[in-house]
């Protein structure tokens, strides 16, 4: 079938359907999609493709020379592994992963991994470099024995996954099933998708440099909730993109952090914020029932603990203009506020935009005390936004019990003075 183009082939694990796909047979094929099946040995047939999807498959080659046909994939934009790193001999697991040097796939632009453990998983990164302008979707299968998803990264991460050291935006969930990083870096310019010859399509097509992303997350077998996991949740965060240049930390600018903070600690949240001193934007959302207050804390105690502390230099997060909040409305969580934007208040630092974001009252906190509270902030924050349905609906109340009232004080006063017409 010299013409075909596209080849999806699902079969038994058996040597006769990958001997068989070679590229004296399809010269043509760009497309290769083999389920339960042995992947081809045929360097020149993946040296033409653009799309390789493996799935559950084996092999009768080394993991070394897995890695040279992939290398030899010159024209692969589009590569998906499925549970496939399980079958090659285990002996690339051996030795330091480290000391390897990590083979390019030049014209790669997105690369799918599920299925996989978390030490596939991070052994096979450790072999591939994958510059910021590959697309990456990275699910591993937990393991309790193991730090979550700082353990399925490989080691020398530096060298393989750039887009860690110089993501400006961070989406991290930990919630219910979903436990998660998306990493966006931005790009100095649009970057051209590479000439692919006349039977391509126009290479002035352009990639979306400003949503260039990663996204690393991990699935677990047993169903159980990643709700308690948000502590180790903030310290993959800080492990996993703690590699700027020696004394210049981060440049990471937005981060959104979604779930039960409940689970969180303010130590946690204080290495967040000496991780990351170019933070601009911080979004806190997830269970509105969560307590927030140790956010705050981290934030306050990031500044307060350093050692030139009564410097106007020692402020966290110089920068943060913007912090938006959603959780639950306690005494602590305003006290916490209050003590923080008032220390950056005072040190000429001041936050921008305050979002409250529908944060209910609890523990007896009346409407006036809330008011009260967030009175205060105002004098420290430029902007305070308040977000909440339970808040407009008492004040709706109120307004409408007050418009009664002035009606009812309306109707004795005509009545009043309709007796007095009448005598």
């Amino acid at each position: 079938m010299p013409l075909l183009e596209e080849l999806l082939l699902q079969g038994h694990r058996g040597p006769h359907f990958g001997a068989r796909i070679t590229f004296q047979r399809f010269p043509r094929l760009r497309n290769l999609a083999l389920s339960q099946t042995v992947v081809p040995a045929d360097v020149s047939l993946f040296a033409q493709l653009r799309v390789l999807t493996l799935s559950f498959c084996s092999y009768d080659f080394s993991f070394d020379v897995f890695l040279d046909i992939l290398a030899a994939s010159v024209q692969l934009e589009n590569l998906t592994l499925y549970g496939a790193l399980s079958y090659p001999s285990d002996e690339w697991l051996r030795g330091d992963p480290s000391t390897t040097s990590p083979i390019s796939i030049p014209r790669l632009r997105k690369l799918t991994m599920e299925n996989h453990s978390i030490v596939h998983t991070s052994r096979f990164l450790a072999h591939v470099h994958l510059p910021p302008t590959v697309s990456l979707l990275i699910i591993g299968d937990y393991e309790a024995e193991l730090s979550p998803l700082n353990a399925m990264l490989p080691p020398n991460r530096s060298a393989t996954l750039p887009i860690l050291a110089i993501a400006t935006e961070v989406a991290m969930t930990v919630q219910g099933d979903d436990y998660r990083f998306k990493l966006i870096c931005d790009a100095p310019q649009p970057l051209p998708v590479p000439n692919q010859g006349a039977s391509a399509p126009s290479s002035s097509r352009r990639l979306d440099a400003s949503r260039l992303h990663a996204v690393f997350a991990l699935l677990r077998s047993d169903y159980d909730e990643w709700d308690p996991f948000m502590a180790q949740g903030l310290e993959d965060l800080v492990e996993s993109m703690a590699m700027g240049q020696p004394g210049l930390g981060s440049p990471l600018t937005q981060l959104t952090v979604t779930g039960v903070h409940d689970h969180a600690t303010a130590d946690a949240w204080e290495r967040v914020f000496r991780t990351f001193p170019a933070l601009e934007v911080l979004k806190i959302s997830g269970d509105p029932c969560s307590h927030v207050t140790d956010v705050f804390r981290g934030l306050h105690a990031a500044s307060t603990t350093r050692a030139d502390s009564q410097s106007q230099s020692s402020v966290a997060c110089w920068d943060l203009r913007h912090v938006e909040v959603e959780g639950l409305g306690v005494v602590e969580t305003y006290a916490a506020m209050e003590e923080c934007f008032r220390y950056r208040s005072d040190k000429g630092v001041v936050v921008k935009v305050l979002d409250l974001v529908n944060l209910p009252d609890a523990e007896g906190l009346t409407l006036q005390a809330r008011q009260a509270f967030v009175k205060d902030l105002s004098r420290m924050v430029e902007c305070v936004q308040v977000f909440d349905d339970e808040q407009e609906s008492d004040e709706q109340e109120s307004d409408e019990q007050e418009s009664d009232e002035q009606e009812s004080d309306g109707s004795a006063s005509n009545g009043s003075e309709s007796d007095d017409s009448e005598m």
